[in-house]
């Protein structure tokens, strides 16, 4: 079965608003590019990718983990990397080509971004063919190390992981990030204490460790037990 990674930190509700104009939508679409990897079991995925140089393209690192190679796919012609530089914290990856025929996407600082500032998105969804935008707003910025995480409700699907998400102006100011297998599914994970030993604990499937730090902007739900003072 071919397995699809899917990533973004963009959430789930379409909006319904003005689109790209179809010129502008094609000029962007050449500089997004389908990510494939082969995996050790013998199965295939894939992600998407922005071409952010001419040497260049950005993806999230989950996309290439654990793989045996990648390789990107663009006009039924495939390019494959000759080096890759890795922010495994951040899940952001660039790999490194020859000069690639594509032209780089004009970026902008995503901390200048603003509540409910219209932006969408472009990627491979579901094994499409060629890439495909989706429309919607910002719903929080996150402060996170020297940048910033951004949650939007433009739409996604299997293959979104490492797609771009642009602004009004078509400048990238992120990459669409989600581990999960669909839009009503995902990766969680909790962080618990253990009251006994006085300890904090991540419980990850079946993995148990202990955490660098508590506070994340990956919470999705806190859940506080009630002490009675008496």
């Amino acid at each position: 079965m071919k397995k699809q990674i899917s990533l973004i930190l963009l959430l789930i509700v379409s909006q319904v608003q003005a689109a790209v104009p179809f010129e502008k939508l094609l000029e962007l679409n050449n500089s997004i590019v389908a990510v494939n990897v082969d995996f050790p079991d013998g199965s295939s995925g894939s992600g998407t990718g922005v071409v952010v140089s001419k040497e260049y393209v950005a993806t999230d690192c989950h996309v290439i983990a654990n793989t045996l190679g990648a390789n990107i796919a663009k006009h039924d012609d495939a390019y494959k990397p000759i080096a890759f530089k890795a922010d495994w914290k951040h899940d952001l990856c660039l790999l490194k080509f020859e000069e690639l025929p594509f032209k780089p996407v004009p970026m902008r600082d995503s901390r200048t971004l603003q509540y409910e500032e219209d932006v969408f998105n472009i990627s491979y969804p579901n094994g499409s063919n060629v890439p495909q935008p989706s429309y919607g707003s910002v719903k929080a910025i996150h402060k996170l190390d020297n940048s910033v995480i951004i949650r939007s409700d433009a739409a996604f699907s299997l293959g979104s992981s490492g797609g771009g998400l642009f602004d009004e102006k078509y400048n990238l100011i992120g990459i669409v990030n989600h581990q999960g297998k669909s839009i009503n599914s995902g990766h969680y994970y909790s962080y618990c204490k253990n009251n006994e030993l006085n300890r904090w604990f991540i419980f990850n499937d079946e993995s148990i460790s202990l955490p660098n730090k508590l506070v994340t902007p990956n919470a999705y739900i806190l859940i506080y037990e009630k002490y009675i003072l008496f």
